[in-house]
């Protein structure tokens, strides 16, 4: 009866363990999906120009929405790699992208 007791519990923490790697590689997989549908939009240079925030007492930004924010981060994203890609060589670009987002 103990025998078959400790393999229970050791079943238990194993498949509690799977659950926690899974639930891991969900979260990043949710992160991955939004980063992705946010790098579809990116901004021109004028509609960069058109943002008018403004820095808060506490250091937050004013007037620029969260979209706006997620968009702006894809554009500068987009044209790092795009200047890594052009001076450094396609493979050392991708991997200094990489590191950075």
């Amino acid at each position: 009866m103990r025998k078959n007791a400790l393999e229970a519990h050791r079943e238990v923490e194993t498949v509690k363990s799977e659950l926690s790697h899974l639930e891991d590689k969900q979260e990043g997989l949710k992160r991955d999906i939004a980063t992705l549908e946010t790098k579809k939009e990116t901004l021109s240079a004028e509609d960069v120009a058109e943002l008018k925030g403004t820095k808060t007492i506490t250091g937050g930004l004013k007037g620029v929405t969260f979209k706006e924010y997620q968009v702006l981060k894809a554009t500068a994203a987009d044209n790092l790699r795009s200047f890594i890609l052009c001076t450094q060589g396609e493979h050392s670009g991708e991997a200094v992208a990489r590191a950075y987002f």
